[in-house]
C-alpha cells in the first residue's frame, strides 16, 4: 500500500520523539502518555462499545484505567465541519484539512487538551493522555475479544482504516486516551438536584472555555463527570473562527451570518441536551412510583401537561430556557464561546473567572452572565425555541489550504470547481462559456451574493 500524500491519522512512531501532542494543528493539544519505557497494557475487560470507539479496562504498571480506543469511522460521523463530498473527486486533501477539527478522536484530543491548558481538568474525569497501540498490544488486545475498528456503527465501511497509509505503507495504528476508570452514572435513576446543578455548571463553563457540543446524556458521566468529547468542537473551530481557517480569502457577509447560526444552534443544543436528561430522569421516576400508568399515550400526556422541575434560577424551582413566552423573547444561551481567547488560554480563562471551580452559585452566576442573543424573525424564534435537535444546512470546502463556508444544497459546485482547478494546475480557460458558468456558480454557491442566501432569520 503506498503511502498517502495527505496523511490525516498519526503514524507508527520509530521512536518516543515520534510522539507529539496531536492534534498537530493550531490550538489545544493532548500528550501522549509516558509510558516510563516499553509500551505494556494489560487488557483486563471490555467495558462498553459505541459509534466512535470501545471502552476497556487495562492495567500499567499495576496502576487501572478506562482506555478508549477509537474506530476508524467514516467522515458522515465526524461533527461540525460537513465538507463538500463529491464521490467523483478525490476527496483526501478535504479529510486531511477537516480531520484535526473534527475526526471523534482528534476532537477529544482538543477537548482534554483544552482544559489541561486552563488548568481546569476538575470539570472532566481525569485523562492521562493519548497511546498509538503497538503490534503486540493490538495482539493483546484482540486475545481479549475481537473488536471491529473499520467504520461505526451507523456507516458502513470496509476501508477507512486502510484510507490513509502511513509513511510506511502500512494501515495506521489503533489510537486511544487513557482516562480514570470510574463508575457510570445512570441518572435516569436519581438525578439530585446538588449533580443537576454541577452538570449544568461544568456545561456553561466548559462552553467559557470554548467547548461545545458537549453530547450531553446520562451514559456519557462518569463519577459525576463528562467523560466523552468525541463530538465536542473546541475553539479555534471552523464554526467559532471562520476567518482564522479561511487565511487570506475573505468571507462574505451572508457566509458569516450562516456559520453563526450554526454556532448558537450547537451552544444551545447543550442546553436542550441538559434539560432533556433531566426530563428523561423525572419521567423515570415517575413510571417507578406509577407503575399502573406504563403506558407511553398515558405518560406523554402527562409529560406535556406536567411541568418539569430542575434547577432553581432566578428564584424559580425550574431551569427552563423556554420559560418565557416566545413571542416577547429574543432567543438567547447562556454562553458565546467566541468570547475565549484561544491564543492566551490561561490568562482568557483567569480573566473570565475560570482559573478554577467559582465559589457561588449556578443560579447566581447563570443569572448575571453576558448571554448571547439571537434577533431573529418570529418564525425563526418559533424554530429555535421549540426544536431540541438542529439540522446542519452549510458545508465546509477546502481550496488551496483554506476552508470556506458553502450553502450545502450547492456544496457539489465547489467540489467540482475544485477537480477542474486540480487537473489544471490552478488555472482555468474563461473563455470556454462552461468554465465561466462554473466559476460563477461557485461564488453563488459561497455566499457572495447575499440575496440568494436563506438568511437564519428567515430559517423555518
Amino acid at each position: 500500500m503506498a503511502p498517502s500524500l495527505h496523511p490525516i491519522y498519526p503514524d507508527w512512531p520509530s521512536s518516543p520523539a515520534d510522539l507529539v501532542p496531536l492534534p498537530m494543528i493550531e490550538g489545544p493539544k493532548l500528550k501522549p502518555f509516558d509510558f516510563g519505557g516499553p509500551q505494556e497494557i494489560e487488557f483486563l475487560e471490555f467495558i462498553s462499545g459505541g459509534v466512535h470507539s470501545h471502552v476497556l479496562r487495562v492495567r500499567i504498571h499495576g496502576q487501572e484505567y478506562a482506555l478508549k480506543v477509537f474506530r476508524y469511522v467514516c467522515s458522515e460521523s465526524w461533527y461540525g465541519m460537513r465538507f463538500c463530498y463529491n464521490p467523483d473527486t478525490d476527496y483526501k486533501e478535504e479529510l486531511a484539512a477537516f480531520a484535526p477539527y473534527s475526526e471523534p478522536f482528534y476532537a477529544e484530543c482538543r477537548a482534554f487538551g483544552r482544559l489541561q491548558e486552563t488548568g481546569r481538568t476538575d470539570l472532566a474525569i481525569d485523562c492521562f493522555g493519548y497511546v498509538l497501540l503497538n503490534e503486540a498490544s493490538e495482539r493483546a488486545l484482540h486475545d481479549l475479544k475481537v473488536l471491529e475498528f473499520d467504520g461505526d456503527n451507523n456507516y458502513c465501511a470496509d476501508d477507512c482504516r486502510n484510507l490513509f497509509a502511513g509513511l510506511s505503507g502500512r494501515p495506521p495504528p489503533l489510537r486511544g486516551i487513557l482516562k480514570t476508570l470510574g463508575r457510570p452514572n445512570d441518572h435516569r435513576e436519581k438525578l439530585s438536584t446538588v449533580t443537576a446543578r454541577r452538570l449544568l455548571d461544568d456545561i456553561m463553563q466548559m462552553q467559557q472555555l470554548g467547548i461545545i457540543n458537549l453530547d450531553v446524556r446520562h451514559w456519557q458521566c462518569i463519577d459525576g463527570k463528562h467523560a466523552d468529547f468525541s463530538t465536542a468542537m473546541t475553539t479555534p473551530h471552523c464554526l467559532t473562527s471562520p476567518e482564522v481557517l479561511a487565511g487570506k480569502l475573505a468571507i462574505p457577509p451572508a457566509a458569516l451570518a450562516a456559520v453563526e447560526y450554526q454556532l448558537f444552534t450547537y451552544c444551545i443544543s447543550d442546553y436542550w441536551a441538559f434539560q432533556e436528561m433531566v426530563k428523561e430522569s423525572n419521567r423515570h421516576l415517575w413510571m417507578k412510583k406509577h407503575p399502573e400508568l406504563f403506558s407511553p399515550y398515558i405518560l406523554d400526556g402527562l409529560q406535556q401537561q406536567r411541568r418539569v422541575e430542575l434547577l432553581p434560577i432566578s428564584g424559580h424551582r425550574r431551569y427552563e430556557l423556554r420559560r418565557t413566552p416566545r413571542h416577547r423573547t429574543v432567543p438567547y444561551t447562556l454562553v458565546d464561546p467566541r468570547r475565549f481567547d484561544w491564543r492566551a488560554p490561561r490568562a482568557a480563562a483567569a480573566a473570565a473567572g475560570l482559573a478554577k471551580r467559582p465559589t457561588t452559585s449556578v443560579r447566581y452566576r447563570a443569572a448575571r452572565m453576558p448571554r448571547w442573543y439571537y434577533p431573529c424573525h418570529e418564525s425563526a424564534q418559533r424554530h429555535l425555541w421549540e426544536q431540541c435537535e438542529y439540522t446542519d444546512y452549510i458545508d465546509f470546502a477546502e481550496r488551496d489550504g483554506q476552508i470556506f463556508p458553502t450553502w450545502r444544497r450547492h456544496s457539489d459546485i465547489c467540489a467540482k470547481l475544485t477537480k477542474l482547478l486540480k487537473s489544471n494546475g490552478g488555472k482555468l480557460d474563461m473563455t470556454v462559456p462552461e468554465n465561466k458558468e462554473l466559476v460563477e456558480m461557485d461564488e453563488w454557491a459561497r455566499f457572495v451574493h447575499d440575496e440568494e442566501f436563506i438568511a437564519p432569520s428567515r430559517v423555518y
